[in-house]
């Protein structure tokens, strides 16, 4: 059976012989999906600035016009690339190390973050409707290591793993503000001795806020 998964890294040109504007046709139909894709790809080579209609068009293999349909505002292009982006979000592993578990897991939140740079920035300004919750399942997973292995009631693990969330997004903002910046002024090894230390900075505030955690519930049962 032929591969029909979407690869939006794999399509850099228009196919041959497309006509220009108006909708594509209906066997090669644009999906909400294909086009987040290919404007994630466009942020990912370029970073959210660089993030135009045609160029997401061009890699989704259609005209800057027929994407008007999915997306009629750049706000919503943006949006349809924040709803692939948590699609890619991966959830923790669960191996009975719970603290280790969502350590990784902010890790590589966080790196995804960086792999979109100026994603996180833009999302902001995003209004929520706009959005799918597609990383509703990898929050979900994540608040179950708390709730399974940390004893907590469902809320507060939603709260904890809300608390991890913003500690990535101010770290990612943290971090790439302080490289533009260092670039500007300081020679490469600085620039690496000081992201560095945000990175170690990174590390010990989960550490504090998952130690709170269990603080906390040992404090409820004694």
């Amino acid at each position: 059976m032929p591969d029909t998964t979407w690869h939006p890294e794999a399509v850099v040109e228009p196919k041959p012989g497309r006509r220009l504007g108006g909708r594509p046709s209906r066997t090669d139909e644009l999906t909400d999906e294909r086009l987040g894709a290919a404007a994630l790809a466009v942020i990912r080579e370029q970073g959210a600035e660089g993030l135009t209609r045609a160029r997401a068009a061009e890699l989704a293999g259609v005209s800057a016009r027929a994407t008007y349909r999915l997306a009629p505002s750049a706000d919503d292009l943006v949006a349809l690339a924040v709803n692939e982006w948590q699609r890619g979000w991966a959830p923790p592993s669960d191996t009975g190390r719970w603290k280790q578990d969502l350590i990784d897991w902010c890790d590589a939140t966080l790196a995804h973050m960086r792999a979109h740079p100026g994603l996180v920035p833009a999302s902001r300004q995003i209004r929520s409707d706009r959005l799918s919750d597609a990383g509703g399942p990898t929050v979900q997973r994540a608040a179950g290591l708390l709730t399974t292995h940390a004893g907590l009631d469902e809320s507060t693990a939603m709260d904890v793993i809300g608390v991890l969330g913003m500690h990535c997004l101010a770290w990612e903002l943290t971090i790439s503000a302080s490289e533009r910046l260092a670039e500007m002024s300081m020679d490469p090894s600085l620039v690496a001795e000081h992201i560095a230390f945000l990175e170690r900075g990174f590390h010990r505030g989960i550490g504090w806020i998952l130690d709170g955690v269990t603080s906390d519930q040992r404090g409820r049962h004694t």
